[in-house]
């Protein structure tokens, strides 16, 4: 009997053992199938995202007049993606989110017009009756919208135009006035002029010897004020954050900058600075020797019809060995505002301006303007471009600017800030 008793115990077990052994197997089995189904239904998700992306960016009027839509994939309910829209400055700020059960999959990008569909346009300078002149070496490639559709060679300063071909590229003939820019461009810079719903001070990030400030596109957006001029340095802000005062705001070299939004009376950006960033001024931007403003950078004067904040002398000066990947605005009411691109100083990308732009650099992408000018030998010149270059071809592929008189009405990734 006790022999019986023990087989019966060895027995139980044998079938204990078996039983925790085929749970284990059927468990590891489920769990596998799991994570290989999860994995399956996440990398669905990503492709939908994805997909409604690219639906956004062929179709950017999803937004007209809302800021959120639900896109149904395949149309039979089985992907359906939320889409939302929020502007950062010039540029879009779109949000694509998927579930599925307890998965979710959601990525935020920056986009803007895609310059590579429109037309290769290289200057818009407006019709005031007086014609455009070239001399010494300089160019222009691309289409180019000038007075009456014509361009002419003249010697200034004793620099005779160097060339056999006035440019290479269409040139047609311009209206009285620019394209307008994206509406929605001035609109929600001059709201963020207006909006007082600052909650930090700027004195306080310094007080605090707060050095880094990281803060993602899915928060809600830190708003820092001061009432006094500051200037920034040695410190790294990056992300969803506004810079806001009321005076002067001085960029620092030692001061790091990445997709924040910079606003003030006037914005001075230090000699060797390097960075990304939004900067929109009331009365002036100056940018120093040797600075390089990272694409997508935007460099911005929009008047302030409201509290009529500016100056009699909008202007945006860029000195000489800078470099701007981006974009440069100066929109008044008055069509007094100035932009100025010294020698040796290169812009990629656009420079909207409906006052007067002296060019004496170099400009690979769009310009857009009323006028030319620049001074030399107590003279004025008026549309003359002396050893100034327009090169639209030499604007790097897959950029993305400022839609202006929905020339880029199709939308192109700048990058993913999530």
């Amino acid at each position: 009997m006790k022999l019986k008793g023990g087989m019966l115990y060895y027995t139980l077990f044998l079938m204990i053992i078996s039983i925790t052994i085929i749970t284990l197997l059927i468990m590891r089995g489920y769990i596998f199938s799991k994570i290989f189904f999860d994995s399956i239904k996440k990398d669905e998700l990503e492709r939908n995202v994805a997909s409604a992306f690219k639906i956004y960016s062929e179709v950017p009027d999803l937004f007209l007049n809302r800021d959120s839509c639900s896109l149904d994939i395949y149309g039979d309910s089985s992907a359906i993606v939320t889409l939302k829209k929020v502007k950062w400055g010039c540029y879009d700020l779109i949000e694509a989110s998927s579930k599925w059960n307890r998965s979710n999959v959601s990525h935020i990008g920056l986009f803007g017009a895609d310059m590579d569909r429109g037309e290769d346009l290289a200057l818009y300078l407006t019709d005031s009756g007086i014609n455009l002149s070239l001399s010494g070496k300089s160019l222009l490639k691309g289409t180019c919208y000038v007075p009456e559709g014509k361009i002419k060679s003249a010697s200034v300063e004793g620099h005779p135009f160097a060339f056999k071909k006035i440019t290479e590229g269409n040139v047609k003939s311009s209206n009285k006035i620019l394209p307008e820019i994206d509406p929605e461009v001035p609109l929600t810079i001059q709201s963020l002029f207006n909006d007082i719903s600052y909650t930090f001070t700027l004195s306080g990030i310094k007080s605090n010897n707060i050095h880094t400030i990281d803060n993602s596109f899915y928060n809600k957006t830190i708003k820092y004020y001061d009432k006094v001029s500051v200037t920034l340095s040695g410190m790294n802000l990056k992300g969803n954050l506004i810079i806001k005062s009321s005076g002067t705001i001085t960029l620092d070299n030692s001061i790091n900058l990445e997709n924040v939004i910079i606003m003030a009376r006037n914005i001075i950006i230090k000699d060797g600075f390097s960075g990304s960033f939004q900067g929109f001024a009331l009365e002036s931007i100056n940018v120093e020797k040797g600075t390089y403003l990272k694409y997508p950078s935007v460099l911005g004067l929009i008047q302030d019809q409201d509290s009529k904040l500016t100056g009699s002398n909008q202007s945006v000066i860029v000195n000489g060995n800078s470099i701007i990947s981006g974009a440069i605005i100066v929109i008044t009411d008055d069509n007094r505002g100035f932009v100025s691109i010294s020698p040796t100083a290169v812009i990629y990308g656009q420079v909207y301006c409906n006052g007067s732009v002296e060019l004496d650099g170099e400009l690979f992408g769009s310009l857009y303007c009323n006028l030319f000018s620049f001074s030399a030998s107590r003279t004025n010149y008026i549309n003359h471009l002396l050893n100034a270059i327009i090169n639209f071809s030499k604007l790097p592929s897959c950029f993305s600017g400022i839609e202006i008189n929905n020339q880029n009405s199709k939308k192109s990734l700048i990058r993913w800030v999530n």
